[in-house]
């Protein structure tokens, strides 16, 4: 298998980051942590964590968002003579021969050499484990999008597209940067037999038309950057992909749906989301406007969301 320089986003981690970075240190050649201005705060037994050889630590004195810390890890990667990258957040812990896997299904691609990113399969850690795949199934397939978290990422091509676009601080950095590579001609494959346990959000139970099921929910600040990340995505690449487009405008749809009737602070993540769409509108990017960031970070301290 290829060399691989993993890339891992840290903001205010877990003890939970101790076992991810063992993890990958066991699959990787090297294992570079990008903290956006937490590490000052790391208890010591989390800083240890960081002393096996094999993982490089670079920390930003503030937070410059997810796009720019990814970016800071690719042209690492690049500098130091790799050719794939693999990005993941602080909430996803790979297991065991995860990477011979994600390898081996694009070594069985046709179309390997257009691929720029190679993405897993997700589970939510909360939920149980899949059922293993079928033999008969495709090993890979083609898809529109994917998450950051996981993947494997061609460093040609992620540099012939410009890298992700730092304006967009967090929330649909992932995406933007799929369709852009594929504008470029690049492909985003799945390798179909490789899961990967992930946490989106904070999961909360809830009881409808005598009905228990449980649902994720999101701060009224992710929905800021959510809803205004979305619009530039769309105005971007809806003429170019409708499919995906209307799919995940549907998805937006539910998701507002699902606030109105289930999650808390409901006129908070309302009004976070209008702002968000008037700011995506007019082209204003970068950090939430500190005053709302502020008010709605200490409304979520208040309570769960």
């Amino acid at each position: 298998m290829i060399r691989i320089c993993g890339i891992v986003v840290t903001f205010h981690p877990s003890s939970l980051l101790t076992d991810q970075l063992s993890l990958l240190n066991q699959q990787l050649a090297e294992v570079l942590v990008v903290d956006n201005g937490t590490f000052a705060s790391w208890p010591p037994s989390l800083q240890a964590a960081l002393q096996k050889p094999g993982i490089t630590l670079l920390a930003n004195p503030e937070n410059r968002g997810i796009a720019a810390a990814f970016n800071q890890g690719l042209q690492y990667a690049l500098n130091n003579g790799f050719a794939w990258a693999a990005t993941f957040d602080q909430d996803s812990r790979p297991p065991p021969h995860y990477f011979a896997g994600l390898w081996e299904a694009h070594q069985m691609c046709p179309f390997r050499h257009q691929v720029a990113l190679i993405a897993p399969r997700y589970w939510l850690k909360e939920t149980s484990p899949p059922a293993p795949a079928s033999p008969a199934s495709a090993a890979w397939r083609k898809i529109p999008v994917a998450m950051a978290s996981g993947n494997l990422v061609n460093l040609q091509a992620a540099q012939a597209v410009g890298w992700m676009d730092e304006s967009f601080f967090i929330d649909y950095v992932d995406f933007d940067f799929c369709l852009r590579l594929r504008r470029q001609g690049w492909q985003i494959m799945e390798a179909r037999n490789v899961w990967l346990p992930h946490r989106l959000g904070s999961r909360q139970s809830h009881r409808w038309l005598g009905l228990q099921f449980s649902l994720v929910a999101h701060s009224p600040l992710r929905r800021y950057y959510n809803a205004r990340n979305r619009i530039v995505t769309y105005r971007r690449h809806a003429r170019r992909f409708p499919g995906w487009f209307i799919h995940d405008a549907a998805w937006w749809l539910l998701e507002t749906a699902k606030i109105l009737l289930f999650e808390p602070h409901k006129a908070a993540k309302l009004h976070a989301m209008g702002r968000g769409v008037k700011d995506g509108w007019l082209g204003r990017m970068g950090p939430a406007p500190p005053a709302l960031a502020n008010k709605w970070t200490q409304l979520s301290s208040a309570r769960t969301t």
